[in-house]
Order: structure tokens, then sequence, then C-alpha cells
């Protein structure tokens, strides 16, 4: 189960050519984290939009979803055919939908994830998030939800502020940590990341850690903690090096700056059982 969150979480998917840029007379929101597959093992994920309509008038939502070839982790991802692409709510009413990640008709075993984009009315105040659900496979083969997780839209933005967090012993690798999708929803511009984590140690000493990230048009970069800062935990199986046990408390900010508008999605991850957790994202 640990070997099939992790290549759900870290393939990445960039370049999206046929992402269109936002248009400054709608709304524009984004879903950063997307899961889905067909049964793989004795489990799968799925995800399902949840709207609700706050305003008195009818508000007509688009949704457009990309996703790359379940077999190709580095295959360009292209919006996905979904059942309902276009959702036309009244005056305070609520809904849902399984957003798909996969072709119709396409019974592969496998994992793959997306992101996706939403346009909604200006002016028209609405709450939309996604429910991702990890579904296991009883004792009687019925799959069954076991855990799930809402992680909500967000607009675009240049600066964030990212819990971060881990768990793990004295000098090995983190068993539980932070993972990100970072999305750049712009058709025709690169986004340079900026990138700072302060940690304190047990000594009163802060650390600071630094890195920048590139994301390519339309581009989608999932992430593990580990991976953004690996100077921070000892190699997978090695056991020698320092790490967590020096800081005072797991967890810490990172705090986000880019040159154009991105967006962010945040699981608190326990890689022992494959369960996750939302992370708090807040733009500044």
């Amino acid at each position: 189960m640990v070997n099939r969150f992790a290549i759900l979480i870290l393939l990445p998917l960039l370049g999206f050519p046929a992402v269109r840029a936002a248009d400054p007379a709608t709304q524009d929101w984004i879903l950063p984290i997307l899961v889905g597959g067909t049964p793989s093992g004795n489990a799968f994920y799925g995800s399902n939009l949840h709207v609700m309509n706050l305003s008195s008038t009818t508000a007509e939502l688009q949704v457009t979803v990309f996703a790359g070839d379940v077999d190709d982790p580095l295959s360009e991802p292209q919006p996905v055919e979904q059942t309902r692409p276009q959702l036309r709510l009244k005056p305070g009413q609520a809904d849902r939908l399984q957003l798909r990640l996969q072709e119709i008709g396409d019974e592969r075993p496998g994992l793959r994830q997306g992101w996706a984009r939403l346009k909604a009315p200006p002016g028209v105040p609405l709450h939309l998030a996604v429910e991702l659900t990890d579904f296991r496979e009883d004792g009687e083969g019925t799959f069954r939800a076991t855990s799930s997780v809402m992680v909500e839209a967000m607009r675009p933005a240049r600066s964030f502020g990212v819990f971060a967090a881990w768990e793990g012993s004295f000098g090995c690798f983190p068993t539980r940590q932070s993972a990100y999708a970072f999305v750049n929803p712009a058709t025709d511009e690169r986004a340079r990341v900026e990138m700072v984590l302060n940690l304190r140690q047990a000594t009163g000493q802060e650390r600071t850690l630094r890195r920048t990230l590139e994301i390519a048009p339309g581009g989608r970069v999932p992430i593990f903690l580990s991976q953004l800062f690996p100077g921070l935990f000892p190699e997978r199986g090695r056991r020698s090096a320092p790490c967590i046990a020096l800081f005072n408390q797991p967890t810490g900010v990172l705090q986000l700056s880019s040159d154009i508008p991105i967006a962010v999605g945040a699981l608190d991850v326990d890689l022992r059982n494959g369960q996750f957790v939302n992370l708090p994202v807040s733009p500044r």
C-alpha cells in the first residue's frame, strides 16, 4: 500500500499546452490535487467535487480536469472527458459529482493524478472543494471507503504559507511527511517559485532551508517534503546521519513566493498505511 500511494503522489505531470488563460471576467478556481484509478491490488482512490452556490442567483460552473496517461508518468496531461463538464446551480443549491481521471471504458489497473480548473461567474459567492477517498477491499471482495479528506479549491496567488510536518526516529527516513502539489495555470509563462523553510534546533538556533522550483506553463509538480529538501533527511536505509531529532517540534512553515500566480495543495501522508489528512495552505 505504501508503494502504491508513493507512486500516486510522486508522478510528475508536466506541460499542459491545451490549458487556457484565466478570463478576468470570470472566477478562476484551481483544485491542485486529484487522485483516481481503477482498482489495483486491494485499494483505489477517487475524487468527488463538492460545490455550493451561496448566492441568491443561479450560477453556471465550467469544470475541466487534466490527467496524463496511466502507463506513462511523463506524458502531457490532457483534458479528460467529464460526464458533467458544466454545472448549473440554483440559489442555495449544493451538488456533488465524481471527477473522472480515466477515459471512459479504460479498465487498465493503475493509479494516476491530475488537477482541475473551475470557472464561475464573477461576484457569485461559492464554496468549492474536492473529497479524496481511499477505498479498500473488505473480506467479501467489496470496495468500501475507509478514509477521506476534503481539500478546498483555491484562487491562484503569488505568495503562500504552507504547513510542513514530518515524523520519524532519530537518523531515520520519516514515516509520515507532507506532500505538495504545485500548479502553474498560466498557458505561456513558466513559474519561478522561491521556497523558504524555517526550523528551530533544540539548542534554540534557527536553521533556514531554501529551494527554487520552476513549473512549466500549465504544469503540475507533486513532491514530498523530503524531495524538496533532501538534506533534511538521511537517504532511505541509512541510519548514521542525524536528522529529525535535532529539532524541538517536527513542524514548520514553508513560505512560497512566485513571480506569477500559482495554486498549491498539501497533504500529510502516513507512509505506513497510506492514509492522509489535509494541511493548511494560506495565501499571503
